[in-house]
């Protein structure tokens, strides 16, 4: 994890009876084995009685609110998720490692997996996808939890490109169907030029892979998976192949830290953002200085 991070998805649970302490306790719980890489876990305190719970997942900070605490109606959609990069390499497995070695790297790291998986399909949790092979990957699954929080889990290639273990990730679909191409192009060039020569603030593309086809509501020449790196942090996108009735809402928020009112004012603008905070794809962002 870049050692600053400058944006911070808040999410507005659906915490019940559980609160939002409560919340944290359970992502904590779910996530432990990931101590295990050595990716920092835990909750870094209560930031107010009504603000919820900062919280480390997998190294990368999150900010809980109980939407009972919050304003506005709306609830977490499956547009957007968190991707749980689960690499063979965060345990053990190293090209130069022997076969042996590399066999029970790989064996323990899909152990983690179904653990992680285990927990998250807790009580009240819906399967989007259900855990298993697919094309893209030896093990994957979708699933929204009984917070409203959906995760997608795989197991990576580990000779693949690097990339963090939690990575937040854009369902183009609904409202937002093709349009991630465009969306995740905008966001690299603002946030490079906003963060440009800032410690910690990188901002370039990734991977990019798009579909040859006409597949669903997805045309041809839109986005089947990409990634970008966006003042330090990656964040996936993907245009859908199937018809969804859902798309973005300002239940997940993503609060950008920023060192300057001038800074904070040039992401605004730059980004197109309404006076709710929502750029013109529908995801909602929120600069502030980065005491506030």
């Amino acid at each position: 994890m870049e050692r600053h991070q400058h944006i911070i998805p808040r999410l507005r649970l659906q915490a019940g009876d559980h609160g939002v302490v409560g919340a944290a306790r359970f992502y904590t719980d779910v996530f432990r084995p990931f101590e295990e890489a050595g990716l920092e876990l835990g909750a870094t305190g209560v930031v107010g009685t009504d603000d919820g719970v900062e919280l480390t997942v997998a190294g990368l900070r999150l900010h809980l609110t109980d939407a009972a605490d919050s304003p506005g109606g709306a609830v977490i959609s499956p547009a957007t998720s968190f991707l749980v990069n689960i690499d063979p390499v965060f345990f053990g497995w190293s090209a130069d490692s022997s076969e042996d070695d590399r066999r029970a790297a790989s064996a323990r790291t899909r152990a983690i997996l179904d653990t992680v998986w285990d927990g998250l399909v807790a009580d009240g949790a819906t399967v989007l996808m259900p855990l298993g092979e697919y094309p893209f990957s030896a093990r994957y699954g979708w699933v929204q939890d009984q917070f409203g929080m959906s995760w997608q889990l795989m197991l990576t290639d580990p000779a693949g490109a690097p990339r963090p273990a939690l990575i937040p990730s854009f369902l183009f679909s609904g409202a937002a169907q093709n349009q991630a191409g465009e969306a995740v192009e905008t966001w690299t060039r603002v946030f490079g030029e906003v963060f440009d020569g800032d410690t910690g603030g990188r901002s370039r593309a990734g991977a990019l892979v798009t579909y040859r086809d006409d597949t669903g509501p997805a045309v041809a020449g839109s986005v089947m998976f990409s990634d970008a790196q966006l003042a330090g942090v990656w964040v996936s996108a993907m245009d859908s192949g199937a018809e969804q009735s859902f798309t973005f809402t300002d239940a997940v928020t993503f609060r950008v830290s920023c060192n300057t009112p001038v800074q904070a004012e040039m992401l605004r603008r730059e980004l197109g953002l309404d006076s709710a905070g929502t750029d013109r794809f529908g995801v909602s962002w929120e600069p502030a200085l980065a005491d506030d």
